[in-house]
């Protein structure tokens, strides 16, 4: 039956030949009436994009309707033309993933003569139900952006939100490699799908972007929140879609480069007051150039852009003080100690750790016009970069030098050919590849043995000292590691226009390569408690005893068929279907071994069970959408939209049944562990699998979507009120399998086993405001308000990835880790009107303009936690929350960064699971300001110089991170730090000076 089925759909593939056409292009459809509204058939219409002189022809049909399917986006000319009528003309610029509308009244006449009707610059969306919205290329070059990253203009986008202070996200902002994941319409990061040129920019690991090409390269991009087609698929979140720039019939490009230094930075909240601002630089350069290498067939774009950071972080971490020290009798401590700094505020240590980051990225890309049927392009993308993390990041709690260094290389490859058949059936053929290859390697490698310090480990690498919420020192525990990465992606879409209805059918194959490598077996040993670490009685410690490789291999492919069909000339219904096949990881030698539920055993892949989980064949996604013009002018539109979307696995979690025995295996020791040789099992308790497994029924997470909501055109602006919701099922989780009933452990011979499961589930609703104005009198803006509440009982990739109790979930619902029940931004670009006379007054006050950035966010939510027991109770995985004292309440009137809630309303519980629910605190806003001051003077014809000055963070508003959430921390309801700890979003002001040539 598989094997009939898996013929059938190849054959559908191969005839039908997902990312379609309009995933990165732009479509254009119109109707062709004469003077008394009547429809004329057969009529030429003419497409000629403005920059390259190429065009597209094609004719109107028996309804006087016609359509440009696949067109790429950018500024066009639409010319109507019949004998006997005066020639229609209007300009239009065409958007990604967007399908626009230019209506023509031929009047009678010489064919001759011209009726030119001027290029509106609002667009209401009359064709479409999906909810996006797009940023283009003038925005991406004049928008203030701290450090250069194109999707922090993502998140201006109305339902998206700046994410909690734990996230990868954050991590990644200071790491000099741009934000890597988004949570929008109540989604999590790892469902968003990022395209570039129309192939997968996202692994398969995590699910996150691998890298962004810098904005020099980029044309525009589009995030589309909610009831996107049936086009889409692959993830069930959001996506973020974008092209690259393309060369023209003239040279074009720029020169530039970005200065950021201490000296011009305000003090971060948390700097010491006695000392110096500590030292920062960044440098981003570069250079652009495109143009053509046959004259209206052939152009070439290319782009370099470098950066170079160090910097020094601001630390603020609990640490032993001297009298603590001297306390100490344990000899092992005592030595331990060494690796710890001396307290110098207090109980505090607050210092410095320097980072350094490079980036070198080469772009080119190819246009070449065979024909006006045949269009080829290729794009290539090479990104090499290196960073050093100064500290371990675990639980927040930083100490200097513990931290790894990361080189990388990443590409991608993405080429296409498109060809029209005939005006009513055109063929888009994609193909590309994303290859990731990155290491991490402990700064103590090589430099601490454990036998110096009187640790017995039974291996040469030091192992991870973790003191719950107060401190984090020593190795990492998952690392040295590395993993290569590559991704083949091949889709193909044929358009078929036929009367009323324009017909897309798609069909994609991916193909994902993952090798992996840890010889991480130092392990982590952990302390509930300062004064647990200082009489040196830990409560746990896990090793993983062997080096750990695995080769990676799975497959998936979809198909689809899409129908937009113009029901009449004011209602368009948008009517799809799309079915997704997600392989099941298979490891090249076998080296996967499960955890068989039936028989409370790990059994291997290939001898004991055919696959880790099972495979799926029935996830079809419909997608039905309709827009509504009541007024057929143009300027109204009433949409709606609902689809079910599907999310691919990740792969890490199959990765992870490759440190199972035989293969490899992880020990936990959890009672009466020997602080001098944790490890081993005399003297302590008895030694534990940590075994990893799936639920061998695991399914793609699903994610229904829809939406309402008005368009309007209010003079000049699209002003949009959207109410939006989203339900999710099947959504991934971690768990204790084997966490403790009663103190006792029901499968003996394990510790925890991490399980994978498919259990959580998801509801969001929220009511979206938005006001936009293209490019009109010198004004551009974007801005959205967002009243939105996001339930879930877990929030992967979010602060506390693993549930309390995995037999008790309804216990887990709560606002989402990452929910802000309020949101505001605003952005634009205004050029300032001034007008001269002289030649010197035009050069001093012509070409200034300003650029605004505001984003206003309430907080997000956070749970108070208290470390894992050892006592055989609760989950090993999760940290359990205490209980909550009666009578005494959360909130404080007047909360500070010193005490921002009521610590005292919290106790830690004697065994199992306290009573205090999943984020019942919501932590600090957020508020940031960022300005742009920009001066262009022109040097020659065609030649400027711009000299711009962004601010950052104008009223050096400080952003809190969330406060320490663990009770035993000295530290129990304290804010350290703010949400990035120096040089990027939400720190202090900070000025970035540039200079950028133009040609």
């Amino acid at each position: 039956m598989i094997k009939r089925l898996s013929v059938c759909l190849a054959i559908v593939f191969v005839c039908s030949a997902t990312i379609p056409a309009l995933a990165q292009n732009a479509a254009l459809v119109g109707t062709v009436r004469d003077a008394q509204q009547a429809l004329i058939p057969d009529v030429m219409v003419t497409l000629q994009n403005l920059d390259t002189g190429v065009e597209l022809t094609t004719m109107t049909n028996e309804l006087g309707n016609y359509e440009f399917p696949t067109v790429r986006p950018g500024s066009y000319s639409v010319r109507v033309e019949l004998s006997g009528f005066r020639r229609f003309v209007q300009n239009v610029a065409l958007a990604v993933s967007q399908r626009s509308r230019v209506d023509a009244t031929l009047q009678v006449g010489d064919v001759s003569a011209e009726v030119t009707v001027q290029e509106t610059t609002t667009v209401v969306q009359t064709e479409s139900s999906a909810l996006g919205d797009v940023v283009q290329s003038r925005d991406l070059v004049n928008i203030p952006l701290n450090g250069r990253f194109f999707l922090d203009l993502a998140l201006m986008t109305a339902g998206t939100v700046v994410p909690s202070t734990n996230t990868r996200t954050f991590l990644a902002t200071p790491s000099g490699i741009g934000i890597s994941g988004i949570n929008a319409s109540g989604t999590r990061e790892d469902s968003t799908n990022y395209l570039f040129d129309g192939i997968n920019l996202s692994d398969m690991v995590q699910n996150q972007i691998t890298f962004q090409p810098n904005i020099e390269s980029i044309q525009e991009f589009k995030v589309q929140t909610n009831a996107f087609s049936a086009e889409y698929g692959r993830n069930a979140g959001i996506i973020v879609n974008g092209i690259s720039k393309q060369g023209t019939n003239s040279f074009h490009g720029s020169a530039f480069e970005y200065l950021r230094n201490e000296k011009l930075d305000a003090k971060n909240f948390f700097d010491r007051p006695d000392l110096p601002i500590p030292a920062f630089k960044r440098n981003v350069f570069g250079y652009s150039i495109g143009g053509p290498i046959g004259k209206g067939k052939t152009f070439f774009f290319h782009s370099y852009e470098g950066r170079q950071g160090r910097e020094v972080t601001t630390l603020n971490t609990q640490v032993p003080t001297a009298a603590e020290r001297a306390a100490v009798t344990n000899p092992v401590i005592q030595k331990l100690l060494a690796l710890v700094p001396a307290a110098n505020l207090g109980n505090r240590f607050a210092g410095t750790a320097p980072r350094k980051r490079g980036l070198n990225q080469f772009t080119g890309r190819v246009d070449h016009n065979f024909s006006s049927r045949d269009i080829f392009f290729g794009n290539f993308i090479s990104n090499r970069d290196s960073r050093t993390e100064p500290t371990l990041q675990q639980q927040n709690l930083p100490l200097p030098g513990y931290g790894d260094y990361r080189p990388a290389e990443r590409y991608l490859l993405s080429l296409g050919e498109t060809h029209i058949f005939s005006p009513t059936l055109t063929n888009e053929l994609r193909a590309g590849a994303n290859r990731v290859h990155i290491q991490f390697v402990p700064d103590v490698l090589g430099k601490l043995n454990p036998l110096d310090f009187g640790l017995t480990t039974g291996s040469p690498v030091f192992p991870n000292v973790l003191v719950s919420g107060v401190m984090n020192f020593g190795g990492i525990e998952p690392f040295p590691q590395g993993r290569g990465d590559t991704a083949f992606q091949y889709n193909d879409t044929l358009s078929w226009i036929h009367g009323r209805h324009s017909v897309k059918f798609g069909g994609e194959f991916r193909r994902f390569r993952n090798n992996n490598f840890s010889t991480a077996t130092g392990g982590r040993i952990t302390f509930p408690s300062l004064a647990a670490f200082l009489s040196g009685n830990p409560s746990s410690a896990i090793q993983t005893q062997l080096p750990v490789t695995d080769s990676l291999r799975v497959s998936a492919f979809d198909t689809f068929v899409q129908d937009d069909f113009k029901v009449t000339n004011r209602l368009t219904w948008n009517l799809g279907l799309r079915w997704e096949y997600n392989g099941v990881p298979s490891e090249v030698h076998n080296r996967l071994a499960n955890f068989d539920l039936t028989q409370n055993k790990l059994v291997s892949v290939g001898s004991g069970i055919e696959r880790p989980y099972d495979r799926q064949w029935t996830n079809f996604g419909p997608r039905v959408g309709f827009s509504y013009d009541p007024t057929g002018k143009g300027k109204t539109a009433v949409r709606g939209g609902v689809g079910l979307y599907f999310d691919q696995p990740v792969t890490n979690m199959v990765s992870d049944l490759t440190v199972n025995p035989p293969f490899s295996f992880a020990v936990n020791f959890t009672s009466n562990v020997a602080v001098a040789a944790p490890f081993s099992q005399p003297g302590g308790g008895p030694a534990l699998i940590a075994a990893r497994a799936i639920d061998p029924h695991f399914k793609s997470a699903r994610i229904l979507s829809y939406n309402l909501n008005i368009q309007q055109e209010v003079a000049g602006m699209i002003v949009q009120v959207a109410y939006v919701g989203s339900e999710g099922h099947h959504l991934r989780l971690f768990g204790d399998y084997n966490q403790g009933i009663n103190g006792v452990r029901p499968i003996t011979g394990f510790s925890e086993i991490r399980m994978n499961a498919s259990a959580s589930n998801s509801n969001y609703n929220g009511v979206w405001l938005s006001v936009n104005r293209k490019l009109s009198r010198n004004l551009t803006f974007s801005s959205s308000y967002t009243f939105s509440k996001s339930i879930d009982n877990n929030s992967v990739g979010s602060q506390n990835p693993e549930a309390q109790d995995f037999r008790n979930l309804r216990a887990e619902r709560a606002l989402s880790d990452f929910d802000a029940r309020q949101r505001f931004v605003l952005s634009g670009v205004y050029i300032l009107p001034f007008k001269a006379q002289t030649a010197f007054s035009k050069r001093v006050f012509e070409g200034w303009s300003v650029s605004p950035i505001v984003n206003l966010q309430s907080g997000n939510p956070f749970s108070p936690i208290v470390p894992l027991l050892a006592d055989g109770s609760g989950s090993l995985l999760a940290f359990d929350r205490p209980d909550l004292v009666p009578g005494q309440s959360i909130r404080l009137d007047n909360p500070t960064p010193d005490l921002f809630f009521n610590k005292s309303a919290f106790v830690r519980h004697p065994r199992g699971f306290g009573n205090v629910g999943r984020n019942i605190i919501t932590g600090p806003g957020f508020s940031d300001v960022d300005f742009s001051l920009a001066k262009s003077t022109p040097l020659a014809e065609g030649i400027n110089l711009q000299f711009r000055a962004d601010v950052f963070n104008v009223f050096n508003h400080p952003n809190f991170a969330q406060p320490n959430r663990t009770i035993t921390s000295g530290d129990f309801g304290r804010i350290t730090a703010t949400r990035s700890v120096r040089g990027d979003l939400g720190s202090s002001r900070q000025i970035q000076l540039g200079m950028k040539l133009t040609f």
